[in-house]
């Protein structure tokens, strides 16, 4: 690899576990250890029309109040999300008009929607802003699905980053590397490819070693690994950043462990970890919410009803959550049980 950066997602892919909020102090306690870190990205939260408690949630309605934020904790260089649809453009402002904290987008689009997510990214590019791509559930594409994905990524003038999502964490090695050799032939050297990825499987950190090791042809690709304190993501959680610090800095000494240590008992606050029923919506190809709300409802439930019930679920709702099918279904076999 050309370089190999990291972003840390706590504060974002960690509000699913405390709805984003977080609270003034542990926000400040976060992001001052992950500056003295030496990541190379923080990303602060989402950014979405409805903002919550700015003072204790990371969920913002204006880059200008971000901004802020970061610039009290001596941030220069940060990273917000926007999902497609919830963020009007006009509520953006351009980038030179802002005080600068908030330079990387990342938009997540889902696959019905990919051709307006390109031109919704185009116009934040337009805008000054660096934009990462970021379909999500990269696993349910097909390999010509994915080719036709990236042919209408590379339409996409002065593209930041494309980024191969394992929303469901249901990849294994073979389609991790496929999907990233894919996206490396296709796309131009100056973008970079990142990696997310769940822990429902127990993967992540092997699949990110195996990224980093394993491609060849990628002397001039810049590779963005995504990872966050003890692991901390929606349901099975994401790639530990202290874990795959220490493989990054055997390659080369760069970050410093000590600070994100310091901050894990905030993480233990919260409930997310592997679990059987992440272990089930990754093997079916589910969205992780139906795994969370079995466990968050059933807890005694056991596990082949659970199967079953997931395993119910039609191909045409996998993707996207709904909760009043998987109330039903589970009230049904919990009747025939």
């Amino acid at each position: 690899m050309k370089k190999i950066k990291l972003l840390d997602v706590t504060l974002r892919d960690g509000g699913y576990t405390n709805n984003w909020q977080w609270g003034k102090e542990d926000i400040g306690t976060v992001l001052g250890a992950l500056k003295q870190s030496k990541v190379d990205i923080i990303e602060l939260g989402f950014l979405r029309d409805a903002a919550q408690n700015e003072e204790k949630s990371v969920v913002f309605n204006s880059i200008d109040s971000a901004n802020k934020l970061l610039a009290k904790h001596g941030i220069t260089y940060a990273a917000m999300m926007i999902e497609h649809g919830k963020v009007n453009l006009e509520n953006v402002p351009s980038y030179a008009d802002t005080s600068g904290q908030v330079k990387l987008l990342r938009v997540t689009i889902h696959k019905e929607n990919i051709a307006a997510g390109v031109e919704f990214s185009q116009k934040l590019i337009d805008k000054g802003y660096d934009v990462s791509f970021q379909p999500t559930a990269v696993s349910s594409y097909s390999i010509a699905e994915y080719v036709d994905l990236i042919q209408q990524v590379q339409k996409m003038r002065n593209l930041y980053a494309f980024y191969i999502v394992d929303t469901f964490g249901a990849m294994y090695r073979s389609d991790v590397l496929l999907k990233f050799n894919i996206a490396n032939d296709m796309l131009e050297d100056e973008v970079v490819i990142g990696w997310h990825s769940h822990n429902n499987l127990q993967l992540s950190y092997s699949l990110t070693t195996t990224l980093i090791t394993e491609p060849t042809n990628v002397s001039n690709r810049t590779f963005m690994i995504d990872a966050s304190i003890f692991g901390i993501g929606r349901g099975a959680g994401n790639l530990n950043i202290e874990i795959i610090i220490g493989a990054l800095n055997a390659m080369e000494d760069r970050y410093h462990v000590t600070p994100l240590l310091s901050v894990i008992n905030i993480m233990k606050k919260y409930d997310f970890g592997y679990d059987v029923p992440f272990y089930i919506t990754a093997k079916l190809g589910l969205h992780p919410t139906y795994g969370l709300f079995i466990k968050d409802n059933y807890p005694d439930m056991e596990m082949p009803i659970m199967y079953k019930i997931m395993k119910a679920i039609p191909e045409s709702e996998k993707i996207e959550y709904d909760q009043e099918l998987i109330e039903k279904l589970s009230k049904d076999w919990l009747g025939k049980a």
